[in-house]
C-alpha cells in the first residue's frame, strides 16, 4: 500500500545519502591513481567530465587535481623547452591557461565554501604561489596569439591577465596593474576585440588607454569607428 511504499522510499533516502560523498571520493581516487601514474591526459578528460557534474563540481579538491592535471601537461613541453628539443608551443600555453583556469576555480569553490560553510582554505596559499609562477606564461601567451594574430585566443587570454591582479587570491600588491606591460596587454585587448568586432571591449579599461602616450591616437581612432 501506499504507506508501505513511503517507508521503503523513505528508507532508501537514507540509505543512499551517506552513499553520495563516498562515490565522489571514489571519483576522485580514480583520477589521484591516473596521476600518480603519469597519466594526465586521461586525468584530464575524467576531471573535465567531472567538473560538468553538480555532484562534484562544487568541490575544491577537484579544481586543485586538475591543476596537478595541467602542470604534468605543461611539464611535458616544459622539459622539452630546456632540453632544446622541439616542443608544441600551442599546447605549452593552452595548458598554461588551463592551470591559472583551475587555480581561479579551485578559489572560487574554497571561497563559496568559507561563505556558506565556515570551511578553512585549504588550497588558497599553494594557489597563490602557483597563480605567481605562472601568470609570466601566461603574458606570454597573450603576446604570442597577437602576433600571430590569433585574436580570439588574445581575448581569452588577456581578459584574464587584466582581471586577475584585482583579484583576493593576487595579494596586497597591486604595482603590476600601473605597470608599462598592464598597459599594453590593455591596448592588446582593446585592439583585438575591434579586429573581432567585439566593441563592447573596446571600451573597457579606456581610461587606462587614454592616458597612455603610446597608444593613445590610435586608440581615439579605434572608438571614433565604434561609435
Amino acid at each position: 500500500d501506499r504507506s508501505m511504499k513511503g517507508k521503503i522510499l523513505l528508507l532508501f533516502v537514507i540509505l543512499i545519502i551517506p552513499m553520495l560523498p563516498a562515490c565522489g571520493q571514489k571519483a576522485l581516487k580514480e583520477v589521484r591513481s591516473l596521476l600518480k601514474e603519469k597519466k594526465a591526459k586521461e586525468a584530464a578528460v575524467l576531471i573535465d567530465k567531472l567538473c560538468s557534474d553538480t555532484n562534484y563540481n562544487k568541490m575544491p579538491k577537484l579544481y586543485d587535481l586538475g591543476i596537478q592535471a595541467q602542470i604534468q601537461l605543461n611539464n611535458v613541453e616544459n622539459e622539452k623547452i630546456y632540453l632544446q628539443k622541439p616542443y608544441d608551443t600551442l599546447n605549452f600555453f593552452r595548458t598554461t591557461y588551463n592551470i591559472i583556469d583551475f587555480i581561479l576555480k579551485c578559489d572560487n569553490a574554497e571561497r563559496t565554501l568559507l561563505a556558506e560553510k565556515g570551511k578553512k582554505m585549504k588550497f588558497h596559499k599553494n594557489n597563490r604561489t602557483l597563480l605567481h609562477h605562472y601568470f609570466t606564461n601566461l603574458n606570454a601567451a597573450g603576446r604570442y596569439y597577437y602576433k600571430h594574430q590569433q585574436f580570439d585566443d588574445v581575448i581569452l587570454v588577456m581578459d584574464k591577465l587584466l582581471e586577475i591582479p584585482k583579484m583576493a587570491i593576487w595579494g596586497d600588491d597591486k604595482s603590476f596593474i600601473a605597470s608599462k606591460t598592464y598597459t599594453d596587454n590593455v591596448f592588446i585587448f582593446q585592439h583585438s576585440s575591434f579586429i573581432k568586432n567585439k566593441f563592447e571591449n573596446v571600451c573597457k579599461y579606456k581610461d587606462i588607454t587614454l592616458s597612455d602616450t603610446t597608444h593613445r591616437r590610435y586608440y581615439i581612432e579605434m572608438l571614433s569607428l565604434t561609435a
